[in-house]
């Protein structure tokens, strides 16, 4: 893919979400669906003063920032509540600056059918606060700005799952705080799941629309998110029943050895191999269930070098106090610890692997 045709995808995915899949439907002149047709021509026409005269592109891009802020804080399991809070602070502090770029990086788009987006890289993006705030904080000028669109379009490009969304309909409007509220049925091709799109619309002078905000991103972005972990729960299941037969862990009882700064986790690991071949090591996460219910995961590494037998290792794992759930695990009951380990990955020793998708593609 070129570096022309990627930018086209950054920039395509942001205004995606501004028209909302609706470029293609013709409809009566006084309605809210009549303007996605002026939309879509606007967009063909490079005619951006009738683009924005119909897209709040600031506003909705806010909206979809803050959605987007609000999803990636509630599925991080590092964070209390307090300091959710503080980060989603910070992140919303940072946002008239993402917003000013994003909205530069549309205009411009939509004027030249080209952006300034340098997208070299075919990683998957970060989907955490930090991933959507990315060059935001920076006082570098124009160039981090320009990373900070970057950045954001990536990660709602990724969370949104947009290039696979097929739009099916209106399914419904409403009258609701003042606005148009159009409701949108949406079908996921990859994922085969159905999910709906609110759209806050205004009626302007001449009786003609503007879309002012998606009013349910949060939940359209979990909805995504709830609905790739059961495609790759579905895909994973002979992956993690064959891992399960190569390696089998017996019941481990944490104990927790508490410092002032950082303290120690350790416990002693019963391993069943059962294996054609030498497994060299096998990775996971260690699964501490707290006393509140509060679940804790910290990566581990298994040492094996072992194709059949039984083997017991130790593992010693450091916890931070300056994360929130490992301190608590930290200063917790050890006799009140309930653990485990999933295991998510097996190395064998001629270097191939067994390992769960993280990733449905």
């Amino acid at each position: 893919m070129t570096k022309r045709q990627k930018q086209g995808i950054l920039i395509g995915a942001v205004v995606f979400l501004i028209i909302a899949i609706l470029g293609g439907f013709w409809y009566y002149k006084r309605t809210p669906t009549y303007t996605f047709s002026q939309i879509k021509t606007a967009v063909e026409k490079h005619d951006w003063d009738t683009f924005s005269k119909h897209v709040d592109t600031k506003s909705v891009i806010g909206s979809l920032y803050d959605g987007a802020i609000d999803a990636s804080a509630a599925k991080d399991e590092n964070m209390d509540n307090a300091t959710k809070a503080m980060v989603q602070g910070f992140a919303k502090m940072l946002k008239p600056a993402i917003v000013e770029a994003l909205n530069g990086e549309v205009e411009t788009w939509i004027k030249t059918g080209k952006s300034s987006f340098d997208s070299n890289s075919d990683e998957t993006n970060d989907k955490s606060i930090q991933g959507l705030t990315q060059g935001a904080s920076s006082n570098k000028g124009r160039s981090n700005k320009e990373e900070s669109a970057n950045a954001a379009a990536n990660n709602l490009k990724d969370m949104t799952d947009f290039e696979n969304i097929e739009f099916k309909g209106v399914t419904s409007t409403r009258d609701e705080g003042g606005f148009k509220v159009i409701t949108l049925g949406l079908h996921d091709n990859k994922l085969d799941a159905d999910y709906e799109l609110d759209l806050n619309m205004r009626q302007l002078d001449d009786g003609t629309w503007q879309v002012v905000s998606v009013a349910n991103f949060k939940d359209y972005l979990e909805a995504v998110e709830k609905a790739e972990a059961a495609k790759l729960a579905e895909l994973n299941k002979p992956i993690q029943d064959e891992i399960n037969k190569e390696v089998q862990i017996g019941e481990i009882q944490p104990n927790i050895y508490s410092g002032r700064a950082m303290s120690q986790l350790k416990f002693s690991v019963p391993i069943t191999v059962e294996s054609e071949k030498m497994i060299r090591y096998a990775d996971g996460m260690v699964v501490v269930t707290a006393p509140d219910n509060t679940i804790t995961k910290i990566p581990v590494t298994l040492s094996l070098n072992l194709d059949k037998g039984n083997k017991t290792l130790v593992v010693q794992k450091w916890l931070d106090h300056s994360v929130s759930r490992e301190r608590n695990l930290a200063f917790a009951d050890s006799n009140k610890l309930l653990a485990k380990i999933e295991l998510t990955k097996i190395t064998y020793t001629d270097g191939k692997t067994l390992e769960l998708l993280t990733k449905v593609k």
